[in-house]
């Protein structure tokens, strides 16, 4: 009885050793008969373009490959020498965005729209004769002194204009005074002054830069902060770059608004070009002065009374003198 058990043993194991074959010899635990999955998605080509026999990976490109051939993305210029892995995240190489915005980032937010060729370019980035070029068609042509600014130039001072911002508050202020008082009105008044300027200057570069409506934007969040002297003029550049980009846009109605206590009262001389070019756009060449005369009368602020003792000892009050020329010259004993 026992032999018989061994023989049968035997057969068992002869029986399923041949049932385990396959045509193409015995299997091994956990291998698959399927085929692999080919992992490039759509890009059909030979393995040898990018894979050679004594190394699968890392991937070597023949040189006789043309991304071009391919794709409608022209590798040249600096993205010629750019990775694969730069641009295609997966292996599956159709799903890559060729978008200029998926690699470099939009800093123009989406406000000069996705044709980035139209500034610049594969073999610089940085093409300032393109960006002056392109410039003449926006609503802020670079003219005068204008065209000497490089955007660097421009970027740089938003920048700065940013951080000063950042600093126009009651804390920064009084720390950057650690050894003298001030009352709260005096804090507000100087965080108010440190704002408006912050705010002309940021706006001023986004209109150079070509971002007009965030120019606009912030040249009226800073004019809730702009002090007036006796005479109604405004403290500060503000109105002037508000009025002067109003211009260049095209506004000239409100960009004589805003220009004209600057120019008619303050005798800023850019304020006053940047006014006689938009009465001229708007009702011709004549007639500018008597506007000026006009505009000079309406502004003029009706002073306050007072009364002072002339060189003899009596008292002269300033509403004795309505309707005669009256020089004020405010001196101090040195």
């Amino acid at each position: 009885m026992k032999s018989i058990s061994w023989l049968g043993a035997v057969a068992g194991l002869i029986m399923v050793m041949f049932l385990g074959q396959s045509p193409s010899g015995p299997s091994l635990a956990g291998e698959s008969d399927s085929e692999p999955e080919y992992p490039h998605g759509e890009f059909v080509e030979d393995c040898e373009l990018c894979h050679a026999a004594d190394g699968w990976s890392p991937a070597k490109i023949d040189p006789s490959f043309k991304h071009s051939q391919y794709s409608s993305f022209r590798r040249d210029g600096a993205h010629a020498r750019t990775g694969c892995r730069a641009c295609h995240a997966s292996l599956v190489f159709n799903e890559a965005d060729s978008s200029c915005a998926a690699c470099h980032g939009d800093v123009h937010s989406g406000e000069l729209g996705s044709d980035c060729g139209r500034c610049h370019g594969t073999r610089s980035f940085i093409e300032p004769a393109r960006f002056r070029q392109l410039h003449t068609t926006t609503r802020f042509p670079l003219r005068g002194t204008h065209r000497a600014l490089e955007c660097e130039a421009w970027e740089l001072a938003t920048t700065h204009a940013r951080a000063n911002l950042e600093m126009a508050d009651a804390e920064t202020f009084r720390a950057d005074y650690p050894e003298r008082t001030f009352t709260d009105e005096e804090v507000a008044d100087a965080v108010k002054r440190r704002t408006s300027s912050s705010l002309s200057s940021m706006g001023w570069a986004l209109a150079h830069l070509g971002h007009v409506d965030k120019a606009l934007a912030a040249f009226e969040e800073g004019s809730a902060n702009v002090s007036r002297n006796y005479v109604g003029i405004p403290e500060g550049p503000l109105f002037s770059y508000w009025g002067r980009t109003l211009a260049e846009a095209g506004d000239n109605e409100k960009a004589m608004e805003m220009l004209a206590a600057d120019a008619v009262m303050g005798g800023d001389v850019e304020a006053m070009d940047a006014l006689h070019g938009a009465y001229t756009a708007l009702k011709g060449e004549g007639g500018f002065e008597d506007y000026l005369t006009q505009t000079r009368q309406a502004m003029a602020v009706q002073t306050d009374d007072f009364t002072l003792k002339n060189y003899q000892g009596e008292p002269l009050s300033f509403s004795q003198l309505k309707g005669q020329v009256v020089l004020l010259s405010f001196w101090f004993p040195t």
